[in-house]
């Protein structure tokens, strides 16, 4: 006598697919999270002779990574203080940073950062420090 097998009913396993949503669904969050990340706003100032004769602008120049505001020389340690100082003392409407070729990169974030930290938002960038 052959006895046929019983069939069964083909069944999905959800287990699985559960795991790949919540995979697909974390991936998508972090994706918009990573998207929204906080940038610095900056302007590179191709027009630094023209500009408005009433507009207050503090000139910080950065040479051989060493600070100069408005032709005083500041040292590394000193120079949020003076940022401060210069602040406190004058309203500018616009900070213009003029840096030179040989400048690394992280004194120009540090003198931005500095300027972040006490609320500075207009601040353009020159690479003519002859000016």
């Amino acid at each position: 006598m052959l006895v046929k097998p019983e069939k069964k009913n083909p069944r999905i396993n959800i287990v699985p697919l559960i795991d790949i949503i919540f995979l697909m669904l974390v991936f998508f969050m972090l994706a918009t999270n990573f998207d929204k990340s906080k940038q610095i706003d900056f302007s590179i100032d191709k027009r630094l002779g023209v500009s408005n004769q009433d507009e207050k602008i503090l000139f910080i120049k950065v040479k051989n990574n060493n600070f100069r505001i408005n032709d005083e020389q500041i040292k590394k340690k000193n120079f949020e203080s003076k940022v401060l100082n210069f602040f406190g003392k004058k309203k500018f409407d616009r900070v213009l940073i003029l840096n030179d070729t040989n400048s690394t990169i992280e004194t120009l974030i540090f003198a931005i950062d500095v300027l972040k930290k006490n609320n500075v938002s207009n601040v353009s960038f020159s690479n003519d420090i002859e000016r």
